[in-house]
């Protein structure tokens, strides 16, 4: 696609997400709520998955339960 100066627009990354919830109706709707926008999800359901997750991936968002 082109601009208006006629340069090819660069699409923008997706942002990555990683959800870390234990209960897998939370992470359903979460979940579900995310896939309506454009992001590159993740989903856990404990800490140590996480931080297994952070070893192997950068992430711009972490949404997590108490």
């Amino acid at each position: 696609m082109q601009n208006d100066t006629g340069s090819e627009q660069q699409k923008s990354p997706r942002a990555r997400v990683l959800v870390v919830d234990d209960d897998p109706h939370m992470q359903q709707a979460i979940s579900t709520c995310l896939a309506r926008g454009s992001y590159q999800l993740s989903v856990v359901s404990h800490g140590i998955a996480a931080l297994e997750q952070l070893e192997l991936e950068a992430y711009d968002l972490i949404i997590t339960d108490q």
